[in-house]
């Protein structure tokens, strides 16, 4: 215990303060000392044993044989406990996610406008919201079968998430055949720019559609907002903004982005 510079219950202290695995070593205290204190002190210092000299041999190996079975089992428990905070991370972002696009699902995209709206609030810079809807996917399942309409739902959304290139920028899925972008800091100029070139690249895919009024392919449409929030507990106004522009593009003939006219208003 008592060694020049620093004592064996300080050479323990220290050890135990070290990170992953090397505070984990087991630490065996011989001595001479044979008080209850000393073993105490000891102990309370990062030590898993106390042993008085002098000390056989086999009982030296004994007792290390023992340490080495018992950490083992501390580091294997210690795996499975970084193993199961993992998968519970991952759970909780599963639980975000919506199963067939792996976008945001609806409530955590809503979540997600709360907070963008707040920041926007915050640093006084616009926000834009762009409502898509698939045209006539129902039509779509019926004519190719759901797995299509599948494939159809994912190819949209990889689209629409090849735009979000940034941190800050969300896709969600709203609804069966409707998503949600969100992109922090773009004027009404950039909105429309984004919303327009997302419409032409999903025509641009050519998903025969034998069931559309609109055209002989897949197409979209798409409502647009822009606001630089005033109100805390205004992000609501987005939503229905960007949901009338889009039943006005519906109402349009579809396979078209339209712009909310209070955007250009503000």
């Amino acid at each position: 215990i008592e060694m020049p510079g620093m004592n064996g219950y300080e050479t323990a202290i220290d050890i135990r303060a070290l990170d992953e695995p090397t505070c984990s070593v087991p630490i065996i205290f011989l001595s001479s000392n044979s008080e209850i204190e000393a073993v105490r002190r000891a102990i309370a210092a990062g030590g898993d044993d106390y042993l008085v000299k002098p000390v056989d041999e086999p009982r030296l190996l004994a007792k290390i044989a023992g340490l080495e079975r018992h950490t083992a089992v501390r580091n294997q428990l210690a795996a499975m406990q970084r193993e199961l905070k993992t998968l519970r991370s991952l759970a909780r972002d599963n639980a975000n996610l919506d199963p067939l696009t792996g976008c945001l699902n609806q409530d955590a995209f809503i979540g997600q406008l709360g907070h963008l709206w707040q920041d926007a609030l915050r640093i006084h810079q616009p926000l834009c919201l762009l409502m898509i809807d698939i045209d006539a996917l129902a039509a779509y399942n019926d004519a190719l079968g759901h797995d299509a309409g599948d494939g159809a739902i994912k190819a949209v959304a990889e689209v629409m998430c090849r735009e979000a290139q940034r941190p800050s920028d969300a896709i969600g899925r709203t609804d069966s055949a409707d998503f949600g972008a969100l992109f922090p800091g773009i004027d009404v100029n950039g909105a429309v720019e984004t919303a327009e070139r997302i419409r032409s690249k999903v025509a641009a895919m050519g998903f025969p559609h034998p069931s559309s009024e609109t055209a002989a392919h897949l197409t979209i449409s798409i409502g647009i907002t822009v606001i630089v929030p005033e109100n805390p507990n205004g992000s609501r106004r987005l939503l229905d903004e960007a949901s009338r522009a889009l039943f006005d593009a519906k109402d349009a003939g579809r396979n078209c982005a339209l712009l909310n006219p209070m955007s250009l208003m503000r």
